[in-house]
């Protein structure tokens, strides 16, 4: 059965392609290691600064966590020629372990 010029096969093997990026991504960002520190320094920031719980405190946890998020990539993709020489690093960063 043919979708939009498409058959069932190649629709799952995109979906599975753009999953696969996806869980790269995820392990290249390495969300897990600065999701606390993130909350944390966003909450004492809004404290220290005298803000209110609202949306607006939302978006600038958001983009905070993506701006970390950000700073990981770049420092893994930095680091990633000295992470490949040392067997301890090779592990933590994604870039030089092949994902």
């Amino acid at each position: 059965m043919r979708i939009i010029g498409r058959d069932f096969a190649s629709l799952f093997a995109l979906e599975d392609e753009l999953k696969e990026k996806l869980l790269a991504f995820y392990k290249l960002s390495r969300a897990n290691e600065y999701i606390w520190f993130t909350i944390i320094t966003t909450f004492l920031g809004i404290i220290a600064a005298g803000g209110e719980p609202g949306w607006a405190m939302i978006v600038v946890l958001i983009a905070n966590y993506l701006a970390v998020g950000f700073a990981f990539i770049i420092n893994d993709v930095e680091d990633a020629p000295d992470d490949a020489l040392n067997p301890e690093k090779i592990n933590r960063n994604p870039v030089p372990a092949g994902v």
